[in-house]
């Protein structure tokens, strides 16, 4: 077995490779690899679809997740099961370790205390990411303007960011040719 990582840098890969690298090779461990996502604000753009959960199904994926995306992280954690726990950069070395030995030997999925974002919120900050303008969301769904301004306000809310245009300002700088 060994360590995997998916939608990272270099160095998030070199970081789990040396600190669960031993772990993961263990005989303790059993027969399925973990896979280690960056859960960041520079992958927003292959966050906002469901396209990088559904090519992960072979493995027990944790996300190492920005604090202001555990919204996210829970919308995905309530719809696959592959993902079998979510951590910060707050939780230790030591602790995510533990839950992959404990977790291998029976226990629960380790979930985050925090409201997910709803279907309608993520549809909502993928259009906003897309650059669908609030006019032109609001035609498609045939739901008042009100309604999706609603929406926008309260995904700005839950991933903590004042402005919205900066969601679709990392999704532009990951993707140069949109």
């Amino acid at each position: 077995m060994s360590v995997k990582t998916y939608l990272c840098s270099h160095f998030f890969t070199i970081g789990c490779e040396a600190a669960f690298g031993d772990l993961i090779n263990m005989d303790s461990v059993k027969e399925c690899d973990y896979l280690f996502v960056d859960f960041s604000f520079t992958n927003i753009a292959a966050l906002s679809s469901y396209e990088w959960i559904v090519s992960l199904s072979r493995y027990k994926v944790i996300l190492i997740s920005d604090v202001r995306l555990l919204p996210l992280a829970a919308f995905f954690q309530e719809r696959f099961t592959e993902i079998v726990a979510i951590f910060t950069c707050h939780d230790s070395i030591e602790h995510i370790g533990f839950f992959i030995k404990t977790y291998d030997n029976g226990q629960e999925r380790k979930e985050v205390n925090i409201e997910p974002l709803s279907e309608a919120e993520f549809l909502c900050m993928s259009n906003i990411l897309k650059g669908v303008s609030v006019s032109m969301e609001a035609k498609i769904k045939k739901l008042h303007v009100k309604t999706i301004y609603s929406r926008r306000r309260k995904v700005g809310e839950k991933l903590g960011v004042r402005k919205l245009s900066s969601l679709y300002t990392f999704f532009v700088d990951e993707n140069p040719d949109f």
